[in-house]
């Protein structure tokens, strides 16, 4: 996650003055705490350390992003299995098979047919 990420940019800035370390540390300290992002912007003859948080910030950007994507195809999933146990409960398959077949658990398919019944 973000310190793996905190981590690689330390290691980036051992061979940087210590000044600049010390404002990349500062501003690193900043941002995880959701502060604003453009102290870095303004030291503008910090280029190198600038391009190096940038590129951080949008990898673990995109890893964000993938991740968001898996989470949603398991819930898709999820919501597919939900809507075959429903069908399955209307065929009056026991509750065993059907948790078999979707990989739902017991509890999560006898609360969907209660839901029916509402």
């Amino acid at each position: 996650g973000l310190e793996k990420e905190i981590d690689t940019i330390k290691d980036l800035l051992k061979n940087e003055k210590q000044e600049e370390a010390d404002i990349i540390e500062t501003w690193l300290k900043n941002i995880t705490k959701n502060k604003d992002i453009n102290i870095i912007k303004e030291e503008k003859n910090k280029m190198s350390i600038t391009e190096v948080i940038e590129r951080t910030l949008e990898e673990t950007k995109l890893k964000g992003i993938e991740e968001g994507i898996e989470k949603g195809k398991l819930k898709g999933k999820l919501e597919r299995n939900r809507e075959i146990a429903q069908k399955l409960l209307l065929r009056k398959m026991p509750v065993e098979e059907i948790s078999k077949i979707t990989g739902l658990t017991i509890a999560e398919i006898n609360k969907l047919a209660k839901n029916m019944l509402n």
